[in-house]
């Protein structure tokens, strides 16, 4: 069988992937004995680096999901390499380090390349091969590389030793003619991290090099995955070396993707278009899970009321709020509005607050609540700032900075020997009205505390402010 090649950049192994289930309303996909006739589905596009072997495979695949699959389909042997002479296209891997495949080949055959690889394992991969009908257990020859410390990738004699020899490669492959035509972005750029985690001034104008080339990119497709690999390799490289000559490249790549946002702040695998609207097949997923606060505000007679129904459901993290926490919310973002308004009950009288229950700002055990007073009472003032903005701009602010900057540290005092724990708020910035600019720094917006003086932080907790300063 045949695949189209697409050269990725790896430093470790690089397993590949298989298949079982397809979405809820679809039939699960058959896993095929390839000892008996079965063969790739013609939608399959390509296989897979077998790690240190030299030998590449496929194996059943559906969404990158390896779990269900037993077999790994030999593609191809480089030759001269570990698996030559050993294994050729066509062969079927059942199994490795003297056991049949009972899960997921993919991590499977990576704990035998470790074992292989270790003083114990001697370097003996042993592999049950199966060949025109004959199962046989076969031995591919891998260098003795030791085994990983407890700590890798960190204070790793083995972890160390192959990103030096990872790095080398990929040096070899960059200062080739022609490196970087017709190469995707991505692989491009992590190739470019992984050369400057390395390390070796040597390699420092083959870095310089990429660096102009990442300054100077620019696409017309797929701009949220490429400008956000490309911008990480920029500045690490600037962290780590110190060139400011990337930096302007750097602030086009970052407003530009900053401005790709769609209407509703969220990103596509493209830019938005210029009307606010995503192109192509939708949203991007969210590190994390987005949760949306749905906020509509009307006056009814002499009352203002908030309706929140439509916001997103409970989730299980700690991003839920409780109902006394989103009523405060309300309440206090519109004291910011009208803060001369005397501070009582009757002040929020007019005040209606509906369509919280069963969203994550009515959350009921046993859902966490640890983020409502600091984060998420944030966002609802700003939900409640964003909707009356329409109806009375001269009265609100712009956003504030929308968190209360929690920074918590821990440990044992060396002075006393005594447990401590520092907990902070930062605060930070209130956007301008029609009346005044806004603030540089303040308290967070649901609150009035701020961060205490250094002198007072470094004489009670042990800790040494080296720089505290406004960016």
């Amino acid at each position: 069988m045949t695949f189209p090649r697409r050269v990725v950049p790896a430093l470790l192994l690089a397993l590949g992937s298989t298949v079982a289930l397809k979405g809820q309303d679809q039939k699960p996909v058959e896993v095929r004995d390839l000892t008996k006739g079965g063969a790739a589905p013609a939608s399959s596009e390509h296989d897979w680096n077998l790690g240190p072997t030299g030998a590449r495979g496929w194996m059943f695949c559906d969404r990158m999901v390896t779990t269900d699959a037993r077999q790994i389909a030999i593609t191809e042997v480089a030759e001269g390499s570990p698996s030559f002479g050993v294994l050729a296209a066509g062969d079927v891997l059942l199994g490795a380090g003297g056991a049949r495949f009972a899960r997921d080949p993919r991590t499977e055959l990576g704990r035998a390349i470790t074992e292989a690889e270790s003083e114990a394992g001697a370097g003996k991969l042993r592999l049950l091969r199966w060949r025109a009908g004959t199962e046989a257990e076969v031995v591919v020859e891998l260098p003795v590389l030791g085994s990983y410390a407890a700590t890798a990738p960190f204070d790793c004699a083995k972890s160390k030793l192959l990103l030096a020899r990872g790095a080398a490669a990929l040096a070899e492959r960059m200062a080739a003619p022609g490196y970087g035509r017709g190469l995707d972005a991505i692989p491009r750029s992590l190739a470019a991290l992984a050369l400057l985690a390395n390390g070796d001034d040597a390699h420092r104008p083959l870095l310089a090099r990429e660096a102009k080339w990442a300054a100077d990119y620019a696409s017309d497709s797929m701009q949220t995955w490429h400008y956000g690999y490309v911008m990480i390799f920029l500045a690490e490289y600037a962290l780590a070396t110190g060139d400011a000559s990337i930096a302007p490249g750097l602030a086009r790549l970052a407003l530009e993707a900053a401005k790709g946002q769609s209407a509703v702040g969220s990103w596509g695998h493209g830019f938005a278009r210029p009307d606010g609207r995503l192109r192509g097949y939708g949203m991007m997923n969210a590190p994390g899970i987005p949760l949306t606060i749905a906020l509509v505000v009307t006056k009814q007679g002499e009352t203002l009321a908030f309706d929140f129904a439509g916001s997103s459901p409970p989730c299980r993290g700690p991003m839920n709020s409780v109902r006394a926490t989103t009523l405060s919310a309300v309440y206090l973002a519109v004291r910011h509005i009208f803060p001369n308004t005397p501070l009582n009950a009757g002040a929020f009288e007019p005040l209606s607050i509906a369509g919280i229950e069963g969203t994550f700002l009515d959350a009921k055990y046993p859902r966490p609540v640890s983020g409502c007073a600091a984060e998420v009472s944030q966002r609802i003032a700003e939900a409640v700032f964003l909707a009356l903005a329409q109806a009375i701009p001269s009265k609100v602010t712009a956003a504030p900075a929308g968190t209360s900057g929690n920074l918590c540290l821990g440990g044992v005092d060396p002075r006393n020997g005594q447990g401590y724990v520092m907990y902070q708020i930062t605060g930070g910035g209130y956007g301008g009205n029609v009346d005044h600019d806004g603030l540089t720094n303040g308290c967070s917006t649901i609150g009035i505390s701020k961060t205490a003086p250094i002198e007072v932080m470094e004489q009670k907790f042990p800790v040494l402010f080296r720089r505290f300063a406004m960016h």
